[in-house]
């Protein structure tokens, strides 16, 4: 009789999907078995966030979250139906329109011309 085995379950979200994955890895090794890119995920063991060069065990319950960032919905929805934006958004947006401001990005800011 072959002893079973204790395997890892990992728990994917917002996929919904649990996996079970047995042996000892680091985490982004486990990122990359999973396609999962480092830089869109956070993993976590019990209530510790975990980097890619931590090891994780076949006992361990693991949590791998989407990381998602991006800009209000509101503001944009409220710009789109054509109601004025804050003044410095209606500013960037007008320099955006006739040239002033070329290929200008921040964190988490898109423009569109």
């Amino acid at each position: 009789m072959v002893p079973d085995q204790t395997r890892m379950r990992v728990h994917l979200h917002p996929q919904r999907r649990t996996v079970e994955v047995a042996g000892r890895r680091s985490v982004g090794r486990l990122l990359a078995e999973l396609n999962v890119l480092p830089s869109t995920a956070m993993v976590i063991r019990r209530d510790e966030l975990l980097t890619d060069g931590e090891m994780v065990e076949d006992d361990d319950e693991i949590e791998i979250r989407a990381v998602i960032s991006g800009g209000s919905e509101g503001g944009r929805a409220r710009r789109e139906a054509g109601a004025p934006g804050r003044p410095s958004e209606r500013g960037r947006e007008a320099g955006v329109r006739t040239g002033a401001i070329v290929g200008s990005r921040k964190a988490g800011t898109h423009f569109q011309t």
